[in-house]
């Protein structure tokens, strides 16, 4: 969540991690909030703003657990994973991926249209995407994915798509809708 939409900033004596939620999806904001106090034992608290509930916690040791926190915004910067979270997210890919996806990811139904000589046929089918102007932060998603063996394909310059039935099926199985 944090590659997508979290923020860091330095307090007076702490740090103030934030993750930027929709209000839509309260179930991924309690999410968030019990990663928050469960990694960094901190308070967790929510703070409104313009379209969307950012949740906080606060702590010193948030730069450990964030070294891509850097001035600047994420597309803009050398956005890469410590040794020890390549570890972590190879042995463990699908909360990485579900996180990228609830923050800046999409699923719903798409329609393909094709002219033939007879009609115009169309075909409603799922699918996942996944958008950032960041193209480490792609790179690293679409990493994930390849560590599980789901085939995506690039839709634009921004965006990830995966579409393949068998590929939406099983990542239904730990994604699923936005809630």
């Amino acid at each position: 969540m944090y590659l997508g939409d979290g923020h860091v900033v330095r307090m007076p004596r702490c740090y103030r991690l934030s993750i930027f939620c929709d209000p839509k999806y309260p179930a991924i904001m309690e999410e968030v909030g019990e990663a928050i106090a469960a990694v960094f034992g901190a308070k967790v608290g929510r703070r409104v703003h313009a379209g969307a509930i950012a949740v906080t916690g606060h702590s010193q040791h948030i730069p450990c657990f964030f070294p891509q926190h850097g001035p600047g915004m994420k597309h803009n910067r050398k956005i890469e994973l410590a040794g020890w979270q390549k570890e972590v997210v190879t042995a463990k890919p699908r909360p990485f991926i579900r996180g990228l996806i609830q923050s800046d990811g999409w699923r719903g139904k798409n329609v393909a249209v094709r002219q033939t000589d007879l009609a115009i046929e169309r075909r409603h089918y799922t699918r996942y995407q996944f958008t950032n102007h960041s193209e480490d932060i792609r790179n690293l998603f679409c990493w994930a994915l390849d560590l599980l063996d789901v085939h995506w394909t690039r839709s634009n310059q921004w965006t990830i798509s995966v579409s393949r039935k068998k590929d939406v099926f099983y990542l239904d199985s730990f994604v699923g809708p936005k809630r």
